[in-house]
């Protein structure tokens, strides 16, 4: 029912030719991935999850309530890494999200898929740690069969396996089961 970027990559081998190579190259050229990104946006009518942050601390828009010059409330309640920390990731995931609003009406959301991992009960000591962990972590997300994830495919790594709990988020954003941590008016991260 749901595709990855890389199946209709190889499906729509035209589509993409162009910006989906430079991308697996260069993930830091922004505009690389927009041909491809638009393509995907358009064809699944999907909202997609992306893995950093998507605002700033509150305080650098005067919220009020808000004196963090370095974590928004979402950070501070996950004890995930400050937007600023992270620089240049944050600010092209906020550029990412800004086109995706603006030129294709696409939701876009911010996912933590650590979050994931301990909502499907990942073993927090093995989790990105163990090499010989992740089949057995990708067999227990595959468990749940609204994903349509297919057991026959193989993940190489954490990182790819980090892409499903995002997209697991996703499908449970889209489902309206998400759950939500954060101040919407500062920034939210969904899981």
């Amino acid at each position: 029912m749901y595709e990855t970027c890389s199946s209709i990559i190889q499906r729509y081998p035209r589509c993409g030719q162009p910006t989906a190579r430079p991308y697996v190259k260069n993930h830091k050229d922004i505009s690389s991935i927009l041909g491809v990104l638009s393509y995907l946006i358009q064809s699944m009518r999907f909202p997609f999850g992306i893995d950093a942050p998507l605002s700033l601390p509150g305080v650098y828009k005067g919220l009020l309530g808000t004196k963090n010059y370095h974590y928004r409330e979402c950070d501070q309640q996950v004890g995930a890494m400050s937007p600023l920390f992270l620089g240049g990731l944050t600010a092209r995931a906020m550029e990412l999200k800004s086109w995706a609003e603006q030129s294709l009406s696409s939701t876009v959301i911010e996912v933590y898929p650590k979050l994931m991992a301990q909502k499907i009960a990942l073993d927090p000591k093995l989790y990105k740690k163990s090499r010989e962990y992740l089949s057995e972590a990708f067999e227990h997300l595959s468990k749940d069969h609204s994903l349509g994830i297919n057991t026959n495919n193989s993940i190489d790594n954490w990182h790819q396996f980090d892409a499903l709990l995002a997209l697991a988020t996703s499908l449970r954003f889209a489902t309206g089961i998400a759950e939500e941590i954060g101040r919407k008016d500062e920034g939210i991260i969904y899981f």
